[in-house]
């Protein structure tokens, strides 16, 4: 059974406001994310209780959620594991835990490798964010039910793309001036190198938004692989049993400036790490096998690097927006014109 689902029809009216009429579109800068995103991550150990208490208001966002817990705690058990073994497995450990820790940058970066260029070419940022404020069975003294807000990707996939969200009905400018509704629509047109004076630029593009939320999902996931590769390939440095050594004296020098941060902090356990490993990786050191060794790190540092290449392009590519793709009843001129310019945007 389905439940906290409505469907409502878009309209300029404030009496009448489109479905989810509380659910809010927050910002796009970079201070609203991560306060968002602290704010989920803090749910996580309230979802676990709540279904493990087999609470009716439980639903299957918490369940994916919850998700997230094994994947971010896994990987320090797993470093404890190597550090059980007393003080003379810490080395050992700190080896380890610089490879998971690797391993959690690269899964990010898969993220990131993806959603920076789509937002760049496309004008859609697909990691946009909404509050979804869910109904409760429970309800109040006056027998309403009540909230809890959930944090949402816009574009979540095609199934679940808050569409409605894009149009500006409930602003009150967008109210006055009916024109303004598919502001973002346009915008979004105008960053695919499209004229935005269409009569319906939110048709237009959504079919191409569709595309790039299923692309992007999956070139985010086949990213991931060569990408932990790396992240393992950089972690067989032996430097990283000595990471953190002489922490204690450094962070005492490291916040009287800027440069004394980046001499104390940055360099010696950051920048300076990362550079010894990737030229520790590209020299093949650590592979036993001669062919291995002269084309192993290599390969292992490239890989991550085409196929990001590959996976940007092909979106690219299969969202490429030309004139004869669309139909726009301003252009179409006669019947004949018009079934000519719907069968080529069909063929292609």
């Amino acid at each position: 059974m389905l439940k906290n689902t409505g469907f409502y029809p878009v309209k300029i009216n404030e009496s009448c406001p489109a479905f989810g009429n509380q659910d809010e579109l927050l910002p796009n800068d970079r201070i609203t994310k991560v306060k968002t995103g602290v704010k989920q991550a803090s749910k996580l150990p309230k979802y676990a209780v709540e279904g493990l208490k087999g609470n009716e208001d439980a639903n299957f966002f918490e369940f994916l959620q919850l998700g997230k817990i094994p994947y971010w705690v896994g990987g320090l058990v797993l470093v404890g594991c190597f550090a059980a073994g007393g003080k003379s497995s810490i080395p050992l450990a700190k080896q380890k835990a610089a490879g998971v820790l690797l391993y959690y940058l690269a899964a990010m970066a898969a993220k990131a490798l993806i959603n920076k260029p789509v937002k760049f070419f496309k004008g859609v940022d697909l990691n946009r964010k909404y509050d979804d404020h869910v109904s409760l069975q429970q309800r109040d003294e006056k027998g309403e039910s009540l909230k809890k807000t959930e944090l949402h990707n816009l574009y979540e996939s095609i199934d679940f793309t808050r569409w409605d969200l894009l149009y500006k009905n409930q602003q009150a400018h967008a109210a006055s001036n009916p024109g303004l509704v598919n502001e973002e629509y346009e915008d979004i047109l105008l960053k695919m190198g499209l004229d935005k004076n269409l009569n319906d630029p939110d048709s237009t593009v959504k079919p191409y938004v569709s595309k790039i939320i299923v692309a992007s999902r999956a070139w985010k996931s086949l990213l991931s692989v060569p990408l932990a590769g790396l992240a393992i390939g950089l972690s067989t440095w032996d430097g990283w049993q000595d990471w953190g050594d002489g922490f204690k004296n450094n962070r005492k020098n490291a916040f009287k400036g800027i440069k004394a941060f980046n001499n104390n902090i940055i360099k010696p356990y950051i920048t300076q790490p990362l550079a010894r490993s990737f030229a520790h990786l590209w020299k093949g050191n650590g592979f036993n096998n001669k062919i291995a060794k002269k084309f192993g790190g290599k390969a292992l540092i490239l890989a991550p690097l085409a196929a990001t290449a590959w996976a940007n392009l092909n979106i690219l590519r299969i969202t490429y927006l030309k004139e004869d793709k669309y139909i726009d009843a301003n252009k179409t001129g006669n019947k004949n014109n018009l079934i000519k310019r719907t069968f080529n945007a069909w063929k292609s």
